[in-house]
């Protein structure tokens, strides 16, 4: 009987691990979301930042779809906010990543301080 059971629980772990070590492949490739950023780059003049990373990542919600990241060398100032980066849709849109300062400073003086 102890033999069954650790046969059966080796299958079924055996299955867990096969099923999530299957990666789904990224629609869009990497080298075309690194051509739309570059694209978009080239449009701020000689004095704008370059790629210094590209991550594919996948929602957190129940579909889980997927996204790449690309980050820049330096900030793009806009007032107060800053890009640092877009998200590349798997239908070739883009998203910019933005970093509002002055919100974050706001919600830091509004929580309580740790002692």
């Amino acid at each position: 009987m102890n033999a069954i059971l650790r046969a059966a629980l080796g299958a079924a772990f055996s299955g867990v691990l096969s099923v999530s070590t299957v990666a789904e492949a990224p629609k869009l490739d990497a080298a075309r979301a690194a051509k739309l950023a570059t694209d978009y780059l080239t449009t701020l003049g000689p004095s704008a930042p370059h790629i210094v990373s590209i991550t594919l990542e996948k929602s957190a919600l129940v579909n889980g779809t997927q996204s790449w990241v690309i980050r820049w060398s330096s900030p793009i100032q806009e007032g107060t906010q800053s890009e640092i980066g877009v998200r590349v849709k798997m239908d070739g849109t883009l998203a910019h990543l933005v970093e509002d300062k002055e919100a974050r400073k706001k919600r830091a003086a509004s929580r309580p301080m740790l002692r």
